[in-house]
């Protein structure tokens, strides 16, 4: 093998590798050669058995080149011995190699002979022998793995090299551990890491994990063994005992049943909802069955197919959405109090509306004789900006004003807002209370229901002196922020007494707005 002539005193520190070759980066003396594409030391043994490999297969009929030499000294001391005194031994002679460098030329022979005799990895087959033997009994190989995977690509390349990837340890499994190829399996492309994970769960009770008998996705594509694992196969284990005509149509009191659930759940899933169904195909025939059985009462059965009856998709999400949420009870109970909320605010202004629709029609047919063309109407306010629900106008002036109130139960009084109080004394003279006692409809009293005029006329009364009585708590109500005074919402209130006292009815109160109009009009 090759080596100096001269050794004395050539020991030398390890230098540096950085760079390129600037010097023997161009093929001169042959027509092909090979080139380092990486830095690196190239062992005087390696030198001889690439030499021996390319002179071999050209026998005759070309020429070689060896263009490095191996001129560095390489020291070592024994293995347990103690540090200090001097340098080690020699151990072997490299020749430095930096990318670009040309390492061998060969000439005389065509471009395939060329290209199979400078395949240097052929002339590898003792160096890789050595290497992987060492890596297989190597116990830190997590730090190798990148340098493993590189020599994988490249024997993948050359079917008769590939021998040695069967014969040693260098495939890592998914669990990071290496493992003989012979022990492994490739995983099938596209099985749901899931899927594992409930397999693991359901078939293997986390003991152990279908991960250690699966190669490592990243070798995946160079693993040489025909054994893969079909995702087909997990399912069929995990449903197994769902098949056959005596297969189990529970999960009530399987330990599992949380798994199963949840397999049952991602098969409405829009994305792979169709891959886990047919790979669950049996699971999926039973599942209303499986479904039910983790029903305790049949209430709850009924709920269910309760809800199995809703067609449209929409409302379903909305009921799943709503199950999830850790707050449902509350919600559904607050729903249901402000859809009666919203239901009797709209059956309150449908009733305020049918009443001024029936105060005009009285007034414009008693009226008729005096209105002499001029216009009469009685509409909603809808917003309380005015603090009153009716408007009674002449000519689309304002005239009189008309606050609606009801009394749903016999223990409850008349409630006016600031705004209301505040306006029923400012207008006094044009301002009346009505106050509609719905206690006698206990059958509607819950959804505040209005039952036909006729039958409410004699509950009405209005107080059109609301504003006299009201005047007592004028300074309370005034929005003056020298001095302590009542705002807010409700909190002026009108007892039952009152009312009884001081209301009159509905058409004593329309005799009273006619003498009204009477006066303005002639």
């Amino acid at each position: 093998m090759l080596m100096p002539k001269r050794v004395k005193r050539r020991k030398q520190f390890r230098g540096s590798m950085r760079g390129k070759a600037t010097r023997g980066n161009k093929i001169s003396y042959g027509e092909y050669g090979i080139v380092a594409m990486e830095p690196g030391w190239i062992k005087s043994n390696q030198i001889e058995a690439a030499r021996i490999a390319m002179t071999r297969y050209v026998k005759r009929g070309g020429k070689v080149w060896i263009k490095i030499f191996p001129d560095k000294p390489v020291t070592a001391t024994p293995a347990e011995t103690r540090m200090g005194k001097g340098k080690g031994a020699l151990e072997y002679w490299v020749a430095v190699v930096k990318p670009g460098r040309v390492m061998f030329e060969l000439a005389g022979v065509p471009e395939e002979v060329a290209k199979e005799v400078l395949d240097v990895r052929k002339c590898y087959n003792a160096l890789l022998h050595d290497a992987l033997l060492g890596f297989t009994l190597d116990t830190d190989k997590s730090s190798k793995t990148s340098w493993i995977l590189k020599i994988v690509e490249e024997l993948f390349k050359f079917k008769d090299t590939q021998n040695f990837l069967r014969n040693y340890q260098v495939y890592p499994n998914q669990m990071g551990t290496y493992k003989y190829a012979s022990q492994l399996k490739k995983e099938e492309f596209g099985i749901p890491k899931r899927l594992k994970g409930l397999y693991n769960e359901i078939c293997n009770n986390n003991i152990e994990k279908i991960e250690k008998d699966l190669v490592d996705n990243e070798f995946a594509p160079y693993f040489i063994e025909v054994n893969e694992l079909k995702a087909q196969e997990l399912a069929d284990e995990i449903q197994k005992p769902f098949k056959g005509d005596d297969g189990r149509r529970t999960i009530a009191n399987d330990s599992h049943r949380k798994q199963y659930l949840e397999i049952i759940e991602r098969f409405n899933n829009p994305e792979d909802g169709h891959i886990w169904r047919n790979l669950f195909s049996i699971i999926n025939q039973i599942r209303p069955y499986l479904m039910l059985s983790v029903i305790d009462s049949p209430q709850s059965q009924e709920s269910i197919f309760t809800i199995m009856k809703v067609e449209d998709e929409i409302k379903l999400q909305k009921i799943a959405a709503l199950a999830e949420d850790p707050n449902f009870d509350r919600i559904v109970t607050l729903g249901k109090e402000a859809l009666e909320k919203e239901e009797r605010e709209n059956n309150d202004i449908e009733f305020k509306k049918k009443l001024g629709a029936i105060v005009e029609e009285i007034l414009q047919k008693e009226l008729n004789d005096i209105l002499n063309g001029n216009t009469l109407e009685a509409p909603l306010v809808r917003n309380e900006q005015g603090g009153q629900d009716l408007i009674l106008k002449i000519n689309n002036l304002p005239v009189y004003y008309i606050e609606v109130k009801s009394r749903w139960s016999s223990d409850r009084s008349v409630l006016m807002t600031t705004l209301q109080h505040r306006t029923s004394y400012q207008e006094k003279e044009h301002y009346a209370l009505c106050a509609a006692d719905m206690t006698s409809f206990l059958e509607r009293a819950r959804k505040h229901e209005y039952p036909p005029f006729e039958q409410i006329e004699c509950h009405l009364m209005f107080i059109p002196n609301i504003g006299e009585l009201n005047s007592r708590l004028k300074d309370a109500t005034l929005d003056n922020d020298s001095q302590v005074h009542i705002a807010g919402g409700y909190q002026v209130i009108v007892p039952q007494d009152v009312i009884a006292e001081h209301g009159i009815s509905f058409r004593n109160f329309i005799d009273l707005l006619k003498g009204k109009i009477k006066k303005m009009i002639v």
